[in-house]
């Protein structure tokens, strides 16, 4: 991020305080809990963002100010459940991107932008994405092959030290594709959860994996920025 790119978000942010902090004044005859619980909810929040291999230049210090999850993309899965890399996470030099966003973890425990008791902001991992979904139908295709896949992905998110995964198959096309995505999500759930990692998973606003997938995850990331139907800009 280049110093002007700082100065706006700063700004920026400076404006939502600013607007934040005069609309309290406007009830400032309510009681103080109600500044508590405002101030409670908004820790509550969750800013998350991602960084692709493209971006691992960036001021990580700075943005782990700003956020409550890093999101580190992505990893793409194989037709034998292995998963092949394309952010760096297994180069763990002094000044690698890995060792650099834990570093900046490290920073934010107790940060106040962070829920209280907070041990630092999560870093999650990005499985899949645009270009590097074409094999999620294969690495899911039967109980036994995910259960491969699940077992190489919780592998490497434990020794690398991350909070979760977000699942971004880009996307199911059929009936089979969505029924094996809804089954690789509640299995991935249960292990996931059963070692304290989050599971997020990423969707276009117009896609549906059913209520009931929804209770197996912590959050959806909905992609608002490629939506369809008549309210749809484009350049």
């Amino acid at each position: 991020m280049t110093f002007l790119m700082k100065f706006i978000f700063l700004r920026l942010l400076s404006l939502y305080v600013t607007l934040t902090s005069s609309s309290s004044h406007l009830f400032c005859a309510e009681a103080a809990t109600t500044t508590t619980t405002a101030a409670t909810t908004h820790k509550n929040l969750v800013v998350a963002a991602y960084v692709p291999e493209y971006r691992t230049g960036i001021d990580w210090m700075f943005f782990a100010q700003h956020v409550t999850d890093l999101i580190l993309f992505s990893i793409e899965p194989l037709p034998d459940g292995d998963l092949k890399p394309y952010f760096p996470i297994d180069d763990e030099g002094p000044d690698s991107a890995l060792v650099k966003a834990h570093r900046a973890r490290n920073s934010t425990i107790g940060a106040p932008h962070l829920s209280d008791g907070s041990s630092g902001i999560n870093l999650l991992l990005c499985v899949g994405g645009a270009g590097r979904s074409n094999h999620f139908r294969i690495a899911t295709s039967t109980e036994k092959k995910r259960k491969i896949f699940l077992t190489n992905l919780i592998e490497i998110v434990t020794l690398k030290k991350l909070q979760g995964v977000d699942f971004d198959w880009e996307v199911p096309t059929t009936r089979s594709d969505v029924s094996q995505y809804q089954a690789l999500l509640a299995e991935a759930s249960v292990l996931l959860h059963a070692r304290g990692l989050l599971l997020t998973a990423t969707i276009h606003s117009w896609q549906d994996l059913g209520s009931n997938t929804y209770s197996f995850l912590d959050r959806i990331h909905l992609m608002s920025y490629d939506g369809r139907g008549g309210r749809e800009v484009r350049d």
